[in-house]
């Protein structure tokens, strides 16, 4: 019933809080050795940059290999496949490539502005 929706939900947001905050750590380490940053903007770096490159959504691989969605902007996870946006998608392989939602078109380079 809803105790295994709800638990589901509960580790789907801890592993995404968890990889947020990989990236953060990374992304400031980067900032680091580039820029100063002012106080608290490393917080903000990790939407900032995926916005700036034109990424809505990221599809993160599950402990039991199932695939969810993670909304870089808002921390937003959910199952089903986006409608809105670039989406950064995993291959088999392990590589990523990106889908525009709306077009349904497919590409190997990072998008570089929005959509």
């Amino acid at each position: 019933g809803h105790g295994v929706e709800e638990a589901t939900a509960a580790r789907m947001a801890k592993a995404a809080a968890e990889e947020a905050a990989a990236k953060r750590a990374e992304e400031k380490a980067a900032a680091a050795r580039t820029t100063p940053q002012a106080e608290g903007a490393e917080e903000r770096a990790g939407a900032a940059a995926a916005a700036s490159a034109g990424i809505r959504w990221e599809q993160v691989l599950w402990a039991d290999n199932s695939k969810y969605y993670h909304e870089l902007a808002t921390g937003h996870t959910q199952w089903e496949l986006p409608t809105e946006g670039w989406v950064e998608l995993l291959a088999d392989d392990g590589s990523r490539y990106y889908w525009l939602a709306e077009e349904g078109t497919t590409t190997l380079r990072r998008p570089s502005s929005p959509q």
